[in-house]
């Protein structure tokens, strides 16, 4: 079948966001970092496809820190594979990124489709920290593979599948429910709170150093999408929700290969020598494992640990 990119959703715009940081005067507010997300707050839990709505980190008792732009992302995101997905062809762009999206074989049915969507959006996630790590602007090495950013684009793709599945409500307005309902079972904390845990992370667990602007900011990467905890914390539930699945088992469903943007802060990184022109989703594994080893060589032995 050919391309249908005419028929494609209008791709999904990017939420410049988030440092894993406090916006606090030590920083000196020189640092575009947006205040703690307030889950209480019933405007700034509304979605908007595309940006214009709000984000910021946010602790919860079982899920960690989540952050709130890359989980809005993750939302549109997996709406425009949703999309792309239901259309005829079977070839057509990532939703952010240059490149290729190859369907290998057609969703079977509406659950399939959702699952095959949720692991491509995930997939696009997983490649923006591989590119970011070699990249040495604000933003970039300091941010990726932070400890809460997979497990925050994870819960994007969970947030988007059940807002696809309310039928009754227009997309943003089920995100919106969905997202409500998400940070309430995993019992986020109030701004305040969440400036008390993040303290303990940064001094007593030294997750990160005391200058985000720093390359060397970010200690600890988290590779996975399971979420990290801060033992110190009095939390009544830690538990992860059993009705959320940290599995992903559709990613031999498709084969994504990204193209690395030449025009992306050129002068500033490392991204020709580590990734060459182009990096295919099947290839992950190898480029996680080299960042491992380098991270390693640069933050210690328990640079990917808690």
């Amino acid at each position: 079948m050919g391309d249908l990119q005419a028929a494609l959703p209008a791709s999904p715009g990017v939420r410049p966001c988030c440092l894993f940081a406090a916006p606090l005067p030590i920083f000196g507010g020189r640092l575009p970092i947006p205040p703690f997300f307030d889950p209480a707050d019933e405007q700034a839990l509304e979605h908007r496809y595309g940006g214009g709505d709000v984000y910021g980190l946010v602790y919860t008792c079982r899920g960690g820190f989540l952050d709130l732009g890359h989980l809005r992302d993750l939302i549109d995101i997996t709406r425009y594979y949703y999309v792309a997905l239901g259309n005829p062809g079977r070839t057509f762009p990532p939703a952010q990124q240059l490149g290729s999206c190859v369907v290998k074989q057609d969703p079977a049915d509406e659950n399939e489709r959702i699952a095959i969507a949720r692991s491509m959006a995930f997939a696009e996630s997983i490649y923006h920290e591989i590119e970011s790590y070699w990249q040495y602007v604000f933003g970039g090495h300091q941010s990726s593979f932070s400890p809460e950013d997979l497990p925050s684009n994870w819960l994007g793709t969970y947030v988007a599948e059940q807002a696809i599945r309310d039928k009754g409500r227009a997309f943003d307005e089920a995100a919106t429910v969905a997202l409500k309902a998400l940070l309430k079972q995993l019992d986020a904390l109030e701004p305040k709170a969440t400036s008390i845990v993040f303290t303990q992370a940064v001094l007593r667990r030294e997750w990160v150093g005391t200058d985000p602007s720093r390359n060397s900011y970010l200690k600890r990467r988290n590779f996975t999408n399971s979420p990290w905890l801060v033992p110190e914390v009095p939390c009544l539930d830690t538990t992860w929700p059993t009705t959320i699945s940290l599995v992903d088992s559709n990613s031999d469903a498709y084969e994504i290969t990204f193209e690395v943007d030449p025009k992306r802060e050129k002068a500033s990184d490392e991204r020709e020598k580590y990734l060459g022109e182009k990096v295919a989703s099947g290839n992950f594994e190898y480029h996680v494992q080299q960042i491992a080893a380098d991270a390693k060589t640069r933050y210690g032995a328990d640079f990917n640990k808690p």
